[in-house]
């Protein structure tokens, strides 16, 4: 092991965690750095440190030895350590020894306490034995996932039983059977809503391309546990509409959410918010819909269905403490969501003016129509092009009416005219049009005195104007 961790890990991780076992230890890697490790996967992130000493020790000898940005964890047992710097390695966790009612404090006995086997192992630092009592070590290796302790586990914990699902599905890893059913079996009424949605927003970020995990997805929706997290979704199971669509409201929620693509950089809403709204966006629907056989076109909403939909959607999110800020979004992503799949631009700046996240909503316009039945080959492609075309459009919109003009500069023309004491002519255009281009690239360049040095930089460039 002291080869593998010791040069493999960046000497700046190697001089940290010597001077932390110096100040604090002995210390001992454990959860997911360690499991990287012994996936020979060294670049991290952060890392997870054990220690036996008292949380209050520690924190005194990281401050007397030179770590003042040490603070409490939001957990009773833990401190982090954050980094700041070009490294990779962002911030440190430092957990004290959990151990039950008269046992003793040791590793073997806080790993007992842990839920996954191959996050129930701990490496002594630099060059201990790798402390491993529940074989995580091999499945690891085996790309097996097991609970630590079984029913105890969960029954200690029963946010465990979603992280137990979350990591099969995160590697696309074998489960034991009897494992699987205890969780789907977990009763969460002691789990915190707050505690829910984080655990359902780290499910919903998953990548979801391969075979397996969608399956297993579908099944989670479907299992008691599932349904203890969005009841609301579950009563979609037995809605159908009768225009020959075979499926379920709640299936046609899941295979909207696992359709949507995922967002270019710089748009204002995340993947993981696109699949909330895909599936929360049929809550509402509790009747059938009458539509042709042969018709490709979503069904038509019934009288009053959006204002049941957006109801229970706000009540949802209420319930699992989403932001005000994402609740907003999420809530207008899905009023929206009947829109025209190919809007003129007038409808697409009242969109923008509406503060309506447009790309995100025509993702899932695209995702509802690719979704329908029957569609042919030719159909798929046209929607697609057609999806491009909008989302470009929305793209160009977005940017002429985010563009500043010279009235938002923090210096006017006539300031500007003073500065230069030269007359009014087309290159004060000209320049005001320069400046607002480098406050557009960096907004902090918006300030005067920044605008009078660029301003002088353009005249060095242009010379006066006559």
């Amino acid at each position: 092991m002291k080869s593998l961790l010791q040069s493999n890990f960046s000497p700046y991780v190697c001089q940290l965690l010597d001077s932390l076992n110096r100040l604090i230890g002995p210390i001992h890697l454990v959860g997911r750095v360690l499991r990287q490790a012994l996936r020979n996967d060294f670049a991290v992130r952060e890392i997870d440190l054990l220690v036996a000493s008292s949380l209050s020790l520690c924190h005194q000898k990281l401050l007397e030895g030179g770590f003042p940005q040490v603070v409490m964890g939001k957990r009773h047992n833990s401190l982090l350590l954050p980094l700041k710097g070009d490294t990779p390695l962002k911030i440190i966790h430092i957990s004290t020894l959990r151990h039950r009612p008269g046992h003793q404090a040791t590793v073997e006995e806080d790993l007992l306490h842990r839920d996954i086997t191959f996050n129930a192992m701990a490496f002594p630092w630099p060059d201990g034995k790798l402390i491993d009592p529940f074989g995580g070590q091999q499945d690891l290796q085996e790309n097996r996932v097991r609970l630590v302790n079984g029913s105890d586990t969960l029954r200690e914990e029963p946010l465990k039983a979603l992280r137990f699902y979350r990591f099969i599905m995160q590697f696309a890893a074998e489960s034991d059977p009897r494992d699987l059913e205890l969780t789907e079996q977990t009763h969460l009424g002691r789990v915190s809503q707050e505690r829910l949605r984080a655990e359902m927003d780290r499910f919903l970020s998953l990548p979801l391309t391969k075979k397996n995990s969608v399956a297993l997805m579908r099944r989670f929706f479907n299992s008691p546990l599932g349904e203890q997290i969005l009841p609301e979704l579950a009563t979609l199971k037995e809605v159908r509409d009768t225009n020959g669509d075979t499926r379920s409201a709640w299936e046609k929620s899941l295979d909207m959410m696992f359709a949507v693509s995922r967002p270019r950089e710089g748009e204002k809403v995340s993947l993981l918010d696109l699949r909330w709204a895909a599936l929360l966006h049929l809550v509402g629907k509790t009747a059938c819909v009458i539509a042709p056989e042969d018709s490709v076109t979503p069904a038509p909403l019934l009288p009053g269905q959006m204002e049941e939909t957006l109801r229970l959607v706000d009540t949802i999110l209420e319930r699992l403490h989403f932001s005000k800020r994402r609740q907003q979004r999420l809530h207008r992503l899905i009023a929206h969501l009947e829109f025209d799949d190919s809007p003129s631009d007038r409808a697409l700046k009242r969109l923008i003016e509406n503060d309506i996240p447009i790309e995100g909503l025509f993702r899932l316009i695209k995702a509802k129509r690719e979704t329908q039945p029957n569609l042919v080959s030719a159909e798929l492609e046209r929607m697609a092009a057609e999806c491009h075309r909008t989302l470009r459009r929305c793209q160009a919109i977005s940017e002429a009416q985010n563009r500043l003009s010279p009235d938002d500069l923090a210096i006017s023309g006539g300031e500007l005219l003073d500065l230069v004491r030269q007359k009014p002519g087309a290159w004060i255009g000209q320049l005001q049009e320069w400046l607002v281009d480098q406050v557009t690239e960096n907004p902090q360049n918006n300030r005067r005195e920044v605008l009078e040095k660029l301003i002088r930089e353009w005249i060095a460039q242009h010379g006066l104007p006559s």
